[in-house]
């Protein structure tokens, strides 16, 4: 006795620790486990491993928690309920279901289990069951319905555990939001997170901030909303949860994007990654990816958005795989659970019709594989047709896209009698009332005629191009992705009723994935044709830029570097860390009685000596490799780091002379018939001076006085 009193601690430390940290209580469990193996205490074991389930179904390891679900189900049924009772099987495998979107079955689950706890006047199993039930009307927007069923359960509040009503108070929430009754909402979130902080029950509190976060997002109270948001994945975190927490980072990230926070929104989505890593959510890495490749999309990285685009493709795969096995091995342990003649034949068919299933996937996954394989539409087409041919009878097979602006629809692929007509057909008008595929995209319905004699419905007369035969039986359907109508795909055979339900079952398999592999096309030639036009408008945008930049650097009327120019390298070269070792040369030029020659002149003239002499300087300092700026005026300066104090002599000197050759006459000179120039240099050790100002005053120094000996003079300084 005090052995299984030591287990049943261990199953009360994991249901005190469950909803606070899972890993944590998982280690209780496992405890227990080993006792009652140690032990041979069989039926106890039972019991510790549907908590163990449990756990693992709280931390994302749905796959593991139903095996064992399923193997407890086989012992009850061999030795009968001992601690575990069918009504908790049932509502597990309901939950199970129900997580993967088999709504039907995870009804007749709970109605079971709601069965068998009525009888039994179980009022906690039937508060949860009806809860959980509530939840499959709420997934199916309907309302109502879900609220109908809390509200029954409602009225237990004083016989029911405050585990159980602080889940329904949640809930009860969740639906006054998705309705609009936001206010109430708070009222019972409220209520619900007093019961969750007595408790200690973590993954509730951390569910209700992210209900209170939406309540807040539609009250437009952002801020508000995305603390809640940050809060609920905080404390989801800290609970170890693996399931709710995905939901918490769907809404966050949608919340994100909405607010063009995009750079935030994928760093929480490769932070959900990593918490994914290792737990069975091929739905949740969907949405992942989605996501991903809408927020790439939006930047304009077009080829990153079609790479999520081809890994959600992929992830689609093995989700739909899963889902299928998922449901097939759900259907089959019902078939066993379920006694009565009448039942069992329901089961039977569900098994048959899923199995069927299964062969449909197995026949269309070569397709699907082709599908991915390759962006070029008329390539994927021609694969698609090959291997259909093998498994069901085609005699026309065609792939068209819809261009929404022109209002046509273009094959890209038509196929007759193994004729490849290629994108050769003439397009059609959507309005052509003589071209099924024109009905279909215009009424946004599929056709599928297992007779031409049922025509009239759609269309006035048969236009037989390109081989003049008449198609007996006729499939077309749309080719959707994410609510807009990218094309058709038809397949036809000149004989009549010529497929049977498995031939559509494939066909409607297919159409998913071809529909995303149209928008990956799609999308890639908008990318291809985008990348073209923006390397143009790049190259444009360099060489406006490059006009600019000179413009706003060169001196308009001397071609000269300008002031502004010398004022941003001056900056930049006092930045520098190894400057103060330098020596720089400066020439300073000033223009001899310019002033005066501007009076007499007038300022057209002048700036033509301006012009002459600045291009003259130009010459000179292109000839050096040296920079040279029009300082202002009739000054100008020259800067250079590698002349010797003789060759900046020389420099000076070749500058002075050259002036005075342009022989541009000054009648208003005392000193010459011609323009001349007072020439000022120095060779400046940079770590004397600390700014331009200081850098300048030497030269400036020198100019000063070659004015003041007489003008047109070279003084070093």
């Amino acid at each position: 006795m005090n052995i299984i009193n030591n287990v049943d601690k261990q199953i009360q430390k994991f249901k005190t620790k469950r909803y606070d940290n899972i890993e944590t209580a998982l280690k209780y469990i496992e405890k227990g486990i080993e006792i009652c193996k140690e032990n041979n205490l069989d039926d106890k074991l039972q019991e510790c491993r549907y908590y163990y389930a449990l756990g693992q179904f709280d931390k994302g390891n749905w796959r593991k928690s139903i095996n064992i679900n399923m193997d407890i189900k086989r012992i009850i049924e061999e030795s009968g309920e001992k601690y575990v009772t069918k009504i908790q099987i049932f509502i597990m495998l309901g939950i199970a279901n129900f997580s993967t979107g088999n709504f039907e079955i995870s009804l007749e689950y709970y109605l079971e289990a709601l069965d068998d706890a009525e009888k039994k006047n179980d009022l906690e199993s039937i508060a949860k069951i009806k809860t959980n039930i509530s939840e499959i009307y709420r997934e199916l927007q309907d309302y109502e319905i879900a609220k109908e069923y809390l509200e029954e359960v409602l009225i237990y509040e004083n016989s029911l555990s405050n585990q159980s009503f602080g889940i329904i108070y949640t809930n009860y929430a969740e639906i006054l939001t998705l309705v609009g009754d936001l206010v109430e909402g708070l009222e019972f979130i409220d209520k619900s997170d007093k019961i969750s902080e007595n408790i200690n029950d973590n993954v509730g509190l951390a569910y209700n901030a992210m209900i209170r976060a939406r309540i807040y997002e539609k009250q437009g109270k952002s801020n508000e909303a995305e603390k809640s948001f940050l809060r609920s994945l905080s404390i989801f975190k800290k609970a170890k949860d693996g399931v709710y927490i995905f939901e918490a980072y769907e809404d966050y990230i949608k919340f994100l994007i909405k607010r063009k926070k995009l750079d935030k929104a994928e760093l929480i989505i490769y932070e959900a990654f990593h918490i994914l890593d290792g737990k069975d959510s091929l739905k949740t890495e969907l949405t992942l990816e989605r996501q991903l490749a809408s927020i790439n999309y939006k930047r304009g990285k077009y080829k990153q958005s079609a790479d999520h685009f081809i890994s959600y493709d992929r992830i689609y795969g093995e989700y739909d795989i899963n889902v299928l096995n998922m449901r097939l091995l759900a259907v089959k342990t019902k078939f066993d659970m379920i006694k009565s003649q009448r039942d069992r034949e329901r089961i039977e068919k569900y098994n048959k019709e899923l199995e069927e299933k299964h062969d449909v996937f197995v026949l269309a996954k070569d397709i699907i594989k082709e599908i991915n394989s390759s962006l070029r539409l008329k390539n994927i087409a021609s694969r698609i047709y090959n291997h259909l041919k093998q498994i069901i009878n085609v005699d026309v097979f065609g792939l068209a896209i819809y261009d929404k602006e022109r209002k046509q629809i273009t094959y890209k692929e038509y196929i007759e009698e193994d004729i490849s007509y290629g994108d050769s057909v003439e397009p059609i008008d959507l309005y052509n009332t003589n071209a099924f595929t024109s009905y279909v995209v215009r009424n946004n319905e599929d056709i599928y005629l297992k007779t031409i004699e049922d025509k009239s419905k759609y269309i006035d007369e048969i236009i037989m191009e390109p081989a003049n035969k008449v198609a007996e039986t006729i499939i077309i359907k749309r080719l959707v992705f994410e609510d807009e109508i990218l094309g058709v795909i038809t397949i036809q055979s000149y004989e009549k009723n010529a497929y049977d339900s498995k031939d559509t079952s494939i066909i409607d398999l297919i159409i998913p994935y071809l529909a995303i592999a149209v928008n990956n096309s799609i999308k890639s030639l908008n990318l291809v044709k985008e990348i073209r036009e923006r390397k143009n408008t790049e190259e444009k945008l360099k060489e406006t830029n490059s006009i600019l930049r000179n413009i706003s650097n060169t001196d308009n009327l001397t071609g000269l570097n300008n002031r502004h120019y010398l004022n941003k390298i001056m900056d930049n070269f006092f930045k520098r860390e190894d400057i103060y070792e330098k020596k720089i040369n400066l020439i300073m030029i000033d223009l001899d009685f310019f002033k005066e020659y501007n009076d007499n002149y007038g300022h057209v003239e002048g700036d033509e000596v301006i012009r002459r002499v600045g291009s003259k300087i130009k010459e000179i300092c292109n000839s050096y490799k040296i920079e040279a700026f029009r300082y202002g005026g009739d000054e100008f300066l020259i800067v250079d780091h590698y002349l010797d104090k003789k060759g900046l002599e020389k420099l000076g000197k070749k500058i002075n002379i050259e002036v005075e050759k342009l022989k541009i006459k000054n009648g208003k000179s005392p000193i010459s018939h011609y323009i001349t120039a007072s020439v000022g240099l120095s060779q400046v050790n940079v770590k004397e001076s600390s700014n331009q100002n200081k850098l300048l005053k030497k030269v400036d120094d020198a100019l000063y006085e070659s004015k003041r000996i007489g003008r047109n003079k070279v003084v070093m300084i």
